[in-house]
């Protein structure tokens, strides 16, 4: 089993991802990459100490994102 979600917020040293039933964690920032940024998607996979950013899930999500806004607007 993994941990992922999308990092939804940043509180100090900790961050707060929520996965796809829209469950939310928070874990130690440290756990994850320097260049981490908000709507990042993490994982970390069985017997992993930290995180990594899934960039494919991540541009992904963002493309819906723009397509959705652009949407709206029309």
């Amino acid at each position: 089993m993994s941990e992922q979600g999308f990092v939804v917020r940043f509180n100090g040293k900790l961050a707060i991802i929520e996965d796809a039933a829209q469950v939310r964690c928070t874990i130690a920032r440290s756990l994850l990459p320097e260049q981490t940024n908000l709507g990042d998607f993490v994982i970390r996979e069985d017997g992993q100490a930290r995180f990594r950013i899934d960039y494919k899930i991540t541009e992904e999500r963002l493309r819906e994102l723009r397509r959705l806004s652009d949407n709206q607007f029309d």
